[in-house]
């Protein structure tokens, strides 16, 4: 090969280099941007729910939280069931846990100055009676005065019934207490049990076990968590 033609294969080595460089870098970036896309399609929620957090966690802002108990963690990636098309919503409901165990997560949203928090408490508390209905009650409030505190805007889920709901009017006596508190201090309420339940208690149409939640019930809590945050200029 002569001086000339090595001179001429120089710079086609390189440009072939760079050409592979290139598709690499494009082929990378094609994955890490259909991977999530493809597994939200995969139907397992709590899949898609780590997935998007852990997106969220990276690329999305404090905008809206949500905690509460097994009901609120199984309502999964709760942006798409509001109609907030972004990253800037989070899950941090937790199966099984009580009012006093979700104040930790309070705890956190209040430090990260999140705008919204939908928060729903009490199903966890074995409210059987006159003392446990107001020692629940206590236990919102507390959580309700630190998010405001920290200028967190909360916003509430009434607690929902279970399918033949034997101590309703317990749960009645806390929805009304926490009714009450947020109408005397301006604060949003939400209240599911004349969508989704009747007088035994909540529908079976709405409820996979008694007490968890379908997907045409999250659709209902959805479309009125949107109609509060419209009204909130939000979407």
């Amino acid at each position: 090969m002569t001086e000339s033609t090595v001179k001429e294969a120089n710079p086609v080595a390189k440009k072939l280099r760079g050409t592979r460089s290139i598709l690499m870098v494009s082929l990378g970036l094609h994955l890490c941007l259909t991977f999530p896309l493809v597994t939200f399609l995969i139907e397992d929620g709590t899949i898609q729910q780590q997935v998007y957090m852990h997106l969220a966690s990276h690329f999305g802002k404090y905008d809206i939280a949500f905690i509460g108990d097994s009901i609120t963690a199984e309502g999964f990636v709760w942006a798409s069931k509001i109609g907030a098309y972004n990253l800037n919503v989070w899950n941090y409901g937790k199966g099984g846990f009580t009012t006093e165990q979700i104040a930790s997560y309070a705890n956190l949203v209040a430090q990260k100055r999140f705008k919204f928090c939908f928060l729903m408490t009490g199903r966890n508390d074995g409210i059987t009676d006159h003392d446990s209905a107001l020692r629940s009650y206590k236990e919102c409030i507390d959580i309700l005065q630190t998010l405001k505190n920290s200028q967190v805007e909360p916003i509430v889920t009434l607690m929902l019934y279970r399918e033949n709901e034997r101590h309703s009017r317990h749960v009645d006596e806390y929805n009304d207490l926490v009714r009450k508190y947020c109408i005397l201090n301006n604060i949003s309420f939400i209240d599911l049990n004349p969508f989704l339940s009747d007088g035994n208690g909540l529908r079976k149409i709405y409820s996979k076990d008694g007490v968890h939640l379908r997907d045409n019930a999250y659709r209902i809590w959805g479309r009125e968590i949107h109609r509060v945050l419209h009204e909130k200029r939000y979407l």
